[in-house]
């Protein structure tokens, strides 16, 4: 049944005028509410309802608990589809006293208007009423409420309202709806006809027959049942959403849509009237209007599961999967065997390439409807794509048995057979396809790409002959020939070939790529850019040219800037789609413009709020900013809705350590490590919260059994090594940390022994070794990085410098960089020192360690005042720091304000003991004073 939903309505302005001149002469009149209640009536038997509403509120306002007013408000507003007003004001007429036989099987019927039949079978199950209509009409009610989850006991309700009220047709019709449930429908199609004929008005008995002639496969005669109840009750929308509805399903579109105008007519705007004209541009190919459309019905009416389906049907044709599988999992949660939703389902899960999921979901069609040739076709790719060839055969066998001259059945098992290495078998399905198949293609297509696959290219060329003379007009036919040829190494060709495709269809999107990526592999990156801007110049609001652009960006070093704009636009020509907010979030993140990315984030999750990819983004966007209990609740989500995904649980465990939950923590992290053994980022977060929690024989043994799980790497060496690193036990770290670099040497390995020797006094040792690594690997990041830093700390400011300039090369506008080169420049007098502070200071103007660094290279180059400035703004955002504490108390000394350095030195040596290196120097500052 279609959603319960209030009408509005539209008044004509004629009307409009009537309606506020009858408000201003009963506003005039006097304010006795017996009065007011008797012109009520009066309206209400002239069919004004509005008129009356303004009586009954009138009489309301001067007397609240009059129990008449309260009835008929109450009534007014059942007959206007208002069933949230109607409960209301019918509870109040009852509780104030008013005839129960008069409010209670109206006030029943609101409620399971409402969905509420539970309540009405728990509140008026056994209730008796004085009136014997009235008591009829109140077990019709029950048996409604009842007839979903209880057919005989609905039955039972009915048949006792007729013995109350044997001319009560609402209660035969409900008898017949038993029968028809049953699936007696000549019982109930007669039975159904006996009622019509002692009762032709009832709307409720014509479309009972409407659906009973559906089921009997009787369209045109349903069509024209339905059609009398609305024209007996033209603005109910039920009826009116049935008849557009069977319409649409029947492919009888056109006269679909004339309906669907005569119901935005006569019911005005609402979200069925929406859902129906999403449907509509559905079926007409209008899929981003059917897109915006079902979007606005799901946001109005989330639980609706046909907008559910139809946003499932949209999304999976507009190549949107995430969505897809968000809205058909809804469908499914409710109704777990329904087929067209789990049969689209497993559609999306192959279109992602997502074999086990397909597999996963489509388990329940195999068990229902496991000999139908559509579900066998969907087993079969489900399986090949999972990798299971042979069940995939056997599948795509059966379907060929039930249609042996069915080419693409053909198809599909040469396919099958083909990935399952029956090379020869499977290129003779494919042949016997391709004679089954004059014209279309599907077989040849499927044949070329095997023999390419298999690297027989004079074949697979002789083959593609085949396929171009039965589809000549096709660019993906010479696409493909372009790819036969690129593997044959003829580039000239191949290029021709594709610019054939495009030839044949300018916005051809896979030729572009290919032709661009030909050009970029010749340098050509200017070439290559304008193949995507001419389709962009044709087709401005085409995502999917924006996204390519911005990968061939990517892959040629473009700026920031041209690969943001790229995403933006891809953006905003599909702000309903995923991938590109997904994309652009993704691509910001990685560049360290973490609040715009999760700015991104965020709307990726308001359009999608319950998709596992969106929500893993969400969280490390929030990690990122700093918001980890945030990134905590999403990654809770997605583990919920993904329990069997290791990666989903191992994201949990970590954002759980980092908020300092490590029970939590551990337990996830446990959950992941059972799932998948190779998540070695699952261990390194484990042994962390063992060290942290003491238990070092733990941390030990896990390391020592992944030494054992994985002997050919460094991985379970530098564990241990790390745990006794945190006992502060360097010398027993040393040799675990030399096997590890001897077994798999890399930056992580080069850092860690290098500790590990300067630490243990091999300093000579460390030097070498860094030495020796970055002549061996210059371009080595974090290397460069430590090496540097150890450099400063030792007061080697020469090399020091020379390392970060050459990071600076590497890396341009890192903040710390920056500030350590502008450091180190200060000291040795380098007038470059502003400059880089400045850079630095830009980048990261909050940062309380650049502030500091600025702030005294201008305190010492003479500007005082500038740089007091910021050394105070340092020491407000840093108060705990004692280093900025006492460089700020010189730049006060400086400045002549020795009482404010007094202050801080003050503060300083309160704070820090005797003998402590920076009370020492605080009280030397302060001496001087």
């Amino acid at each position: 049944m279609p959603l319960a939903l209030t009408q509005s309505r539209r008044v004509r302005p004629s009307r409009l005028m009537t309606l506020l001149l009858t408000a201003a002469l009963l506003a005039g009149c006097g304010s006795n509410p017996d009065e007011m209640v008797a012109s009520a009536r009066a309206y209400l038997e002239k069919n004004d309802a509005s008129a009356a509403v303004i009586q009954l509120k009138n009489a309301l306002q001067e007397k609240p608990d009059f129990p008449e007013a309260r009835y008929l408000l109450g009534k007014v507003y059942y007959a206007q589809d208002d069933m949230a007003g109607a409960v209301k004001e019918l509870q109040l007429a009852l509780r104030l006293g008013y005839d129960e036989s008069q409010v209670t099987p109206m006030l029943a019927r609101a409620l399971v208007r409402q969905g509420q039949r539970e309540e009405v079978i728990r509140t008026y199950t056994g209730t008796a009423l004085k009136d014997p209509k009235a008591l009829s009409d109140l077990l019709t009610v029950l048996g409604d409420a009842r007839i979903g989850v209880n057919r005989d006991e609905a039955a039972r309700d009915y048949t006792e309202a007729l013995k109350a009220n044997p001319d009560n047709a609402l209660a035969s019709v409900g008898l017949v709806r038993v029968l028809a449930l049953d699936a007696k429908y000549d019982e109930a199609l007669k039975a159904i006809e006996a009622v019509l004929a002692k009762a032709p008005d009832v709307p409720e008995a014509h479309a009972t027959q409407a659906e009973i002639l559906f089921a009997r496969r009787q369209l045109d005669e349903g069509l024209a049942a339905l059609k009398k109840a609305i024209a007996l009750k033209p603005k109910d929308a039920n009826y009116r959403f049935a008849l557009v509805n069977t319409l649409l399903q029947t492919q009888r579109v056109d006269e679909g849509k004339t309906q669907l105008g005569e119901m935005k007519t006569a019911i005005g705007a609402s979200p069925v009237v929406t859902y129906l004209q999403a449907y509509v541009d559905f079926l007409e190919d209008r899929l981003p209007a059917a897109r915006d459309g079902i979007q606005e019905v799901i946001k109005l009416a989330p639980e609706y599961l046909p907008g559910r389906l139809l946003a499932g049907s949209i999304f999976y044709r507009l190549d949107d999967q995430l969505q897809a599988q968000v809205n058909l999992n809804k469908v499914l949660e409710a109704n777990h065997a329904n087929p067209v939703a789990r049969r689209l389902l497993v559609m999306s899960y192959l279109a992602q390439r997502d074999g086990t999921r397909a597999i996963e979901a489509l388990q329940p069609l195999l068990e229902s409807h496991g000999n139908v040739s559509e579900v066998l076709t969907l087993a079969g790719q489900a399986y090949l794509l999972a990798g299971d060839f042979e069940r995939s055969s056997a599948y795509f066998a059966k379907q060929v048995d039930k249609q042996p001259d069915d080419a693409r059945a053909r198809t599909r098992l040469g396919i099958s057979r083909l990935a399952g290495g029956e090379v020869q078998e499977g290129l003779k399905d494919l042949g016997k396809a391709s004679d089954l198949d004059s014209t279309g293609g599907y077989a040849d297509f499927a044949r070329v790409t095997a023999l390419l696959r298999e690297r027989k290219f004079d074949e697979a060329l002789s083959a593609q002959v085949t396929l171009e003379k039965k589809m000549p007009d096709n660019p993906l036919a010479k696409n493909l020939r372009g790819g036969i040829l690129l593997g044959k190494g003829d580039l000239p060709g191949a290029r021709k070939a594709f610019e054939e495709a495009l030839a044949i269809q300018p916005d051809f999107l896979p030729a572009a790529t290919n032709l661009a990526r030909l050009d970029f592999r010749d340098g050509k990156i200017d070439a290559a850019r304008a193949i995507y801007k001419r389709i962009i110049e044709k087709s401005p609001t085409r995502a999917d040219v924006y996204l390519a652009s911005a990968e061939l960006e990517k892959a040629a070093g473009g700026s920031f800037e041209t690969i943001e704009a790229l995403l933006r636009k891809a953006v905003s020509n599909a702000p309903t789609l995923l991938v590109p907010k997904l994309q652009l979030a993704d691509f910001l993140l990685r560049s360290q413009r973490k609040t715009e990315a999760l700015v991104v984030a965020r709307e990726a999750a308001a359009l999608s709020p319950e998709h596992p990819t969106v929500l893993k983004l969400l969280g490390h966007a929030q990690i990122a900013n700093g918001d980890v209990q945030q990134a905590v609740s999403a990654f809770q989500k997605r583990a919920s809705l993904e329990p069997e995904n290791a990666e989903a649980f191992m994201d949990l465990g970590r954002a759980q350590f980092m908020n300092q939950d490590p029970k939590s923590a551990e337990a996830n992290l446990r959950r992941s490590l059972a799932m998948r053994q190779d998540l070695y980022e699952v261990q390194r977060v484990l042994i962390s919260i063992l060290i942290d929690d003491k238990r070092f024989d733990e941390a030990l043994s896990m390391s020592r059994d992944l030494q054992k799980q994985l002997p050919e790497s460094g991985l379970g060496y530098i564990f241990e090594g790390d745990v006794h690193v945190s006992r502060n036990d360097w010398k027993a770290s040393l040799p675990l940390f030399r096997k590890a670099h001897a077994l798999t040497p890399n930056s992580q390995t080069a850092v860690k022994l290098h500790a590990a020797l300067a630490r243990t006094e091999n300093g000579k040792e460390a030097d070498k070794l860094a030495d020796s690594w970055l002549k061996a690997n210059p371009n080595d990041t974090p290397m460069t990085a430590y090496v540097a830093e150890y450099d400063l700390t030792q007061g080697r400011l020469v090399t020091a410098y020379a390392l970060y300039k050459k990071l600076n090369e590497m890396a341009p506008d890192k903040p710390l960089v920056l500030n350590n080169l502008a450091w180190i420049a200060s000291q040795n007098k380098d007038p470059k020192a502003m400059e880089f502070g400045r850079r630095a200071l830009e980048l990261a103007p909050e940062s309380p360690a650049i502030l500091d660094t600025v702030g005294m290279i201008e305190v010492e180059s003479g500007s005082v005042e500038a740089g007091v400035k910021k050394l105070e703004k340092a020491s407000k955002l840093a108060p705990k720091a004692a280093m900025i504490s006492l460089n700020l108390a010189k730049a006060y000394i400086k400045a002549g304000r020795k009482e404010d350095a007094r202050t801080v030195l003050n503060a300083l040596t309160g704070e820090y003991p005797v003998g402590n290196r920076f009370y020492e120097e605080a009280n030397t500052l302060r001496k001087t004073l």
